[in-house]
């Protein structure tokens, strides 16, 4: 069994760290599509992304990438799981991403 154990069908997102952009994840990603056979894609974040995030609209702009990227991957089936891998920051950011509780006013 291998380190991660993602069904073939069942796409990931990942949202990396705080300032760390997304080169730094295309390494994990390749690996994991290319021993799963799943859909990878890596949350779009940059630098001035990050320093955004010390303020709730930095916030809800990267969840709200968050949020494509599932749909984009989830197609017409709306209810298709998708894994979701946060490294340090990113993984504090999804936490509300997974909340039924509203973030900043808002239900993502």
């Amino acid at each position: 069994m291998s380190v991660i154990d993602v069904a073939p069908d069942q796409p990931v997102v990942i949202l990396g760290g705080f300032l760390i952009t997304d080169e730094a994840y295309l390494p994990m990603a390749d690996w994991i599509q290319r021993r799963s056979g799943a859909p990878v894609r890596i949350v779009h974040a940059t630098r001035l992304d990050w320093l955004a995030t010390s303020w709730g609209y930095g916030w809800i702009r990267l969840l709200d990438r968050v949020d494509a990227c599932v749909r984009e991957l989830q197609g017409r089936d709306s209810g298709r799981p998708v894994t979701l891998i946060g490294h340090s920051s990113g993984g504090v950011m999804l936490r509300p991403y997974l909340s039924d509780e509203p973030f900043e006013g808002q239900t993502i």
